[in-house]
């Protein structure tokens, strides 16, 4: 049985961390981990914009992503891949909203004395995907599909 987009889109909701692939300034792969959220069509996460990953999106929007079970037996591991591209979100509903949703799973964020240095610099992003790529070694060893976004 093939992982579906609505399979692919439930793993991305149950999950809350992902490993980030941009390209550097220098033109090498560059590794990042975010907090996100995953709203059915795009990814959501925040950085500070004077971060090494903030220069690398802005350099060159394409990204890659990989969302991950870290203590997975080999024969139980799932990930999910995501290919797309990157923008600073303008829009301040999916900016409300991606807030909310981190200060809901991230209570012990609204402790935090207030940083207006930090709160100025920072931005959300939205990944925009156009491929989804999910490893299901439940299904069998090694079974992938993908699927392509329109």
């Amino acid at each position: 049985m093939a992982n579906t987009f609505e399979t692919m889109s439930a793993y991305l909701k149950q999950h809350s961390i992902l490993t980030l692939a941009t390209i550097g300034a220098d033109g090498n792969p560059v590794l990042d981990t975010v907090d996100y959220m995953w709203t059915g069509e795009s990814l959501f996460f925040f950085t500070d914009l004077r971060s090494r990953k903030a220069a690398n999106m802005k350099n060159n929007p394409y990204i890659a992503a990989i969302v991950t079970e870290q203590d997975a037996e080999f024969l139980t591991a799932k990930s999910v891949e995501i290919y797309g591209t990157v923008k600073i979100c303008e829009e301040p509903a999916k900016i409300g909203a991606y807030m909310q949703n981190f200060m809901t799973r991230r209570p012990q964020f609204a402790s935090l004395p207030p940083n207006p240095e930090i709160q100025h610099n920072m931005a959300v992003y939205e990944i925009i995907p156009t491929k989804l790529r999910m490893l299901d070694n439940t299904i069998a060893p090694g079974n992938i599909d993908e699927l392509e976004i329109a």
